[in-house]
């Protein structure tokens, strides 16, 4: 399966919008970046990218730069960035699932996945382009 998560910053890159995760079971309550699978009918991940941002927080974000691939027990993920012209105060989900604008100073203090403490500072690393990573979580 192929999926795409993407986090939007504020212009001043001291917040992110997250969404807080009723399925899978496996990630309930905790907060992740915005995404979900690829279609058939996306016709790219970029595509893909735009179109569950809308469908998850009611806007169009039509600017999304890849910076991380991760595959993941036969799953790939595609991993995008964006920046907001302002504050992200005006952000709320459209579907059962919480979506919100959070502090990154206070991520640590959250329950967040465990790949956000890398893939956040990661995404705002301007020199990071396209990165690679073969990642299996410890059980």
């Amino acid at each position: 399966m192929e999926y795409v998560a993407g986090f939007l910053f504020s212009a001043d890159r001291e917040q992110v919008v997250l969404v807080q995760k009723i399925n899978p079971e496996w990630q309930r309550d905790r907060l992740n970046g915005v995404g979900g699978k690829i279609e058939p009918s996306d016709a790219s991940p970029s595509a893909a990218m735009i179109r569950e941002f809308r469908e998850e927080a009611g806007i169009i974000v039509p600017e999304w730069e890849p910076f991380c691939l991760v595959k993941n027990r036969g799953n790939l993920t595609h991993f995008f960035r964006s920046f907001a012209d302002g504050n992200l105060d005006h952000i709320s989900g459209q579907e059962a699932e919480k979506i919100s604008a959070y502090p990154i100073s206070e991520l640590d203090g959250l329950n967040t996945m465990p790949n956000l403490g890398w893939l956040i500072p990661m995404s705002l690393d301007g020199a990071v382009l396209e990165a690679v990573v073969d990642y299996a979580p410890r059980q």
